[in-house]
């Protein structure tokens, strides 16, 4: 709603200059917005520094690394920690290839 009533002007944060806590942090100062949202709009805006974990991305990754293992976050977090600033991405990347083989 804010982006449709133009109070929210995604260009003009893609053009802040904002690091991506900042801009995480104002991300999550809109209603409706939590982490996940935050981290899918921080990737649209070429941040990827935050992984948009949702139950999905717990159970995909529990079943693909963990052997089916119960995880949480910390654990999909942890499992991309390799690719850095990079690693929204590098899930982005791999939650995409996935798909295509179920």
């Amino acid at each position: 709603r804010s982006v449709a009533d133009g109070s929210l002007d995604l260009e003009a944060l893609k053009d802040s200059g904002l690091g991506t806590p900042d801009l995480r942090k104002r991300l999550l100062s809109i209603k409706g917005i939590g982490d996940y949202a935050a981290a899918n709009l921080l990737m649209l805006l070429g941040h990827y520094d935050y992984l948009p974990v949702d139950t999905w991305a717990v159970k995909v990754v529990s079943y693909e690394w963990f052997d089916g293992q119960p995880v949480g976050r910390k654990e999909v977090e942890a499992a991309f920690e390799q690719w850095g600033a990079y690693k929204g991405l590098a899930y982005w990347l791999w939650d995409w290839s996935y798909l295509q083989t179920i």
